[in-house]
Parts: C-alpha cells; structure tokens; sequence
C-alpha cells in the first residue's frame, strides 16, 4: 500500500510543482559584468574591454582564461523540479514522517475529542509535516513549499473529483 501511495503522491507532487512554478513565472537571476575578484579565474586580471580575453599576466605562455560576459540575466524556475525517482523520496519520506507524527496526534487527541477535531487536526499536521519536507528535500523557500502543498491539495481535489464522476455514471448506467 505504501508503494502505490509513494508512486501516486509523487506524480501529485510533480504535477503541484509544475503549477507552482507556471503560477509564479520565471526567476530572473542577474550576472554583474565584472566578477568581484580576479582569484576566480586562477590570477587573471580583468581586461577593460569585454570583448578581450581576460589574461593571466603571471604566465605569458599561458592561454586566456576565459572571456568577459557582460551582464546579462537567465531565467530559472522558482522551484526546482524532481525528476520522478526524486519525487518518490520525498513522498516516503513525507509519509513516514506524517504517519508516525499522526499515529501519535491521533492517539493522544481521540481520547478527549470528537473526531471532526481530530480529523482537521491531522490535515494541519500532514500539511505543516508536507511543507517543511519540500522545503528541506526541494530546496526551495518556505512560502514555496506551502505554494506547492495548496496545489497538490488542489489536483488531488480535481482528481478525486473526477473519478469520482465517472464512478457515479457508471453507477447510474448499471443501475438502470
């Protein structure tokens, strides 16, 4: 059971990241012209032209460096996407950890409370446990994992929905 629960939450999870990512655009990410110092480039003194090679003025048999970029901004994602074996880790991870810390919520709180609290009490839970996995196994900010969380919640809901509509018409086609 474990394992199709780790094989269907990490296709959720790829899925939440993709529309984390869609949702919040390109990362832009800005080169300086300049690096800040020469020992980057093992000794070479910048040139004032970008267009030249930087040089290393310690050696003059020795080849350029490398040549002056000027600056210029690439676009990354916001979120890194786990291929499909990586998103698989972090749903075992995700679902020992919330089912032992469940285990112990349950069991402490069904003793004093009716089950509504109890119940919404554990999805608070399994969504705090959710967010600081991704945040910790994604890498990736806090709010992004939270932004990631609400979204699996979101097509696991259109899922559920979904199938839930076909078994209902199914249902209705059998029964007549």
């Amino acid at each position: 059971m474990l394992f199709v629960i780790v094989l269907i939450g990490s296709v959720f999870l790829r899925a939440a990241v993709s529309l984390a990512n869609r949702t919040m655009g390109p990362q832009n990410v800005e080169f300086p012209d300049q690096p800040q110092s020469s020992s980057q480039f093992g000794g070479a003194e910048p040139v004032a032209s970008s267009d030249e090679p930087l040089v290393d003025n310690s050696n003059p048999y020795a080849a350029p460096a490398t040549y002056a970029v000027p600056s210029q901004q690439v676009t990354t994602r916001a979120i890194p996407e786990p291929d499909f074996n990586k998103a698989a880790a972090i749903m075992l991870v995700q679902t020992l950890v919330a089912g032992v810390i469940n285990f112990f919520v349950g069991g402490l709180m069904a003793r004093n409370v009716h089950d509504g609290i109890v119940f919404v009490t554990i999805l608070f839970v399994n969504f705090l446990v959710a967010s600081i996995v991704y945040t910790l196994m994604l890498p990736t900010s806090y709010g992004r994992a939270v932004l990631v969380c609400v979204f699996q919640a979101v097509v696991v809901m259109l899922t559920a929905v979904f199938f839930g509509g076909i078994i209902y018409v199914v249902s209705l086609a059998a029964a007549q």
